[in-house]
């Protein structure tokens, strides 16, 4: 539900400016035009929020950046007894108390499964309401008029209704001398596709039922269908005979079925409408209009996505320096307590200037290592990779934002971050782009002299939803050349690896690479849990904890047994 607020509360202020354009021009516009304008802006209304500008700022320098392959390295790569090996710690667990999971409630997908219920309830109704008219068409009597089909109704009371290009009348009227004033009507209804603006007015409501304005259209599409229907009447009947046929029959209804029914609609605004046309005045309608879609598009358009938007924020504010130090809770590590686990320092402006890693998990080799990184991360998410635990490939999610692959693709044409510190090999990169402007691939081949092997290609590839990255493989292929001739007699190649990252909104909540995966819980938009799984097993699980101001204030890590590990601790030095 979360993740639907805001484009649902971009298609509530979306309504209000349409709508409030729909009241301007109903007065100087015929019904014909104001039907184009309510069916046109219900698209919009609908599209609009959906659209998302590329008005990020890329925090790429204009030279080249000191790179490290560590953010980018596989799983694979991993001293894997280093991270699972935890056999010097087990004696200890049984004299720690194991800590439960609180229970709770998830009122947001409560509310979520509530509303959609509703939903669902609305569209029953419609579907309820279709299957209807096929009963009633099924029992209605096909009579000729005129030369037009018209199913007549034995229904007290029924006047006449149409949908699509189905006409009905009631038996009584279609014994009466007022038959081609009302089936003239039904004509018009149907050669205008009235039902098709019923039916998107209907579905708008539905979908969108706690909007006021949602209700507010729906009811504007149906009079001015009526209007536009009355407008094109009166000019071939005469008008003074047809009003007085609509006050007559004001009382007659078929509400339970999706129809445009002869006289169920504010019949006085209809009548004042007949005594008073109104002559278009396309200055002002035409500069509503226009003015309307600005503002909507400006307004919906302009929502950048926080985590592309490498500037600094009020968070850093004037942050110098970030330490962070580990407090053990096992007995064979106490001793190292307070022990730094890493130090990042900061420019000014809030960009990083140095990161220095003086522990990794778990804990039990001190050294200092200055980082680098294959671009400017982000200065607000630097403490996730603080404690000295690997997030692997959701670093770069979280550094450099959910459409990483750009930035990178952007770097690779000029320098690959894999290949630049190996000086020795020659190599070229191309980068294949979609018809959005995202990588959908990039191909570096290096050429080596190794046996008969002439060329070897890195190969990384991407797919997106919504323009951040969904999948992320790569893999190795190996050519060989037929003697000093440029023909390739054999390709190897490995076996892609492949990374699937999930998302709720702009999000991501989970990263699966092979039997490994990451999953992450936010609240308040803020990161406030990690768990690894490998397999079905939870491994560790990281709960974030954060000062009233957003700065982190320490992260506490839980082994796979739930007790408590480590607790990492955050200080900060300020300009």
């Amino acid at each position: 539900m979360t993740s639907l607020i805001p484009y649902w509360l971009e298609v509530i202020l979306t309504s209000i400016i349409f709508y409030s354009g729909f009241l301007i021009i109903r007065k100087v516009t015929n019904p014909t035009i104001r039907r184009y304008y309510l069916l046109s802006t219900l698209l919009l209304i609908v599209l609009l929020p959906m659209i998302q500008l590329d008005i990020s700022i890329d925090y790429l320098p204009d030279h080249p950046v000191s790179i490290s392959t560590q953010s980018m390295r596989k799983a694979s790569d991993l001293d894997q007894n280093k991270v699972l090996d935890t056999s010097h710690s087990t004696t200890f667990f049984m004299d720690i108390p194991k800590m439960e999971e609180a229970v709770t409630i998830d009122w947001w997908g409560v509310l979520t499964v509530g509303y959609f219920v509703i939903v669902m309830i609305f569209l029953l109704k419609m579907g309820i309401a279709i299957v209807s008219l096929f009963y009633l068409k099924k029992n209605a009597h096909i009579k000729i008029f005129e030369g037009h089909i018209v199913h007549v109704v034995k229904k007290t009371g029924f006047s006449g209704a149409s949908f699509f290009g189905v006409i009905f009348i009631g038996e009584e009227i279609f014994k009466s001398q007022d038959l081609s004033y009302i089936l003239k009507h039904e004509q018009v209804h149907s050669e205008r596709l009235h039902t098709l603006d019923i039916l998107l007015a209907d579905i708008f409501r539905a979908l969108f039922w706690l909007n006021p304005l949602a209700w507010f259209y729906r009811s504007a599409l149906r009079h001015t269908t009526e209007l536009e229907t009355d407008y094109l009447v009166t000019q071939v009947v005469d008008p003074s005979k047809y009003a007085h046929l609509l006050v007559s029959l004001s009382g007659s209804s078929c509400s339970r079925y999706i129809l445009n029914n002869f006289s169920s609609f504010r019949v006085k605004s209809r009548l004042f409408q007949m005594a008073k046309p109104v002559e278009n005045k396309w200055s002002i309608a035409l500069a509503t209009f226009v003015l309307a879609i600005s503002m909507s598009f400006f307004m919906v358009s302009c929502q950048s996505e926080s985590e592309d938007v490498l500037l600094t924020s009020d968070v850093i504010g004037d942050v110098k320096s970030i330490t962070s130090t580990f407090t053990s809770h096992q007995q064979d590590t106490q001793e190292k307590n307070s022990r730094i686990v890493a130090v990042a320092t900061f420019n000014t402006d809030g960009s990083l200037d140095a990161f220095n890693q003086h522990l990794t998990y778990p804990y039990n080799l001190e050294y200092v290592e200055p980082r680098s990184f294959w671009s400017q991360p982000n200065p607000n998410n630097l403490h996730f990779i603080m404690d000295g635990l690997d997030l692997e490939y959701a670093e770069n999610n979280l550094l450099y934002g959910n459409a990483w692959p750009g930035k990178f693709a952007q770097l690779a044409e000029v320098s690959h971050p894999r290949f630049e510190n190996k000086e020795w090999r020659e190599y070229s990169t191309r980068v294949t782009y979609s018809p959005q402007d995202l990588p959908t691939e990039i191909i570096t081949e290096t050429k080596i002299a190794f046996k008969n092997i002439s060329t070897s290609s890195w190969i990384e590839r991407f797919e997106y939803i919504d323009r951040k990255v969904s999948l992320f493989s790569f893999n190795q292929e190996f050519k060989e050349s037929a003697g000093n001739t440029t023909r390739v007699s054999w390709v190897s190649a490995s076996k892609p690896k492949q990374i699937k990252y999930n998302y709720e909104g702009d999000d991501l909540v989970a990263v699966q690479f092979g039997n490994r995966a990451l999953k992450f819980t936010y609240e308040n938009s803020l990161l406030v849990r990690s768990e690894l799984w490998i397999g079905e097993k939870l491994y560790n699980t990281r709960r974030y904890i954060y000062h009233e101001n957003g700065l982190k204030k320490q992260t506490n890590i839980f082994n796979l047994y739930g007790e408590p590990e480590y607790t990492i601790g955050y200080s900060y030095e300020f300009y």
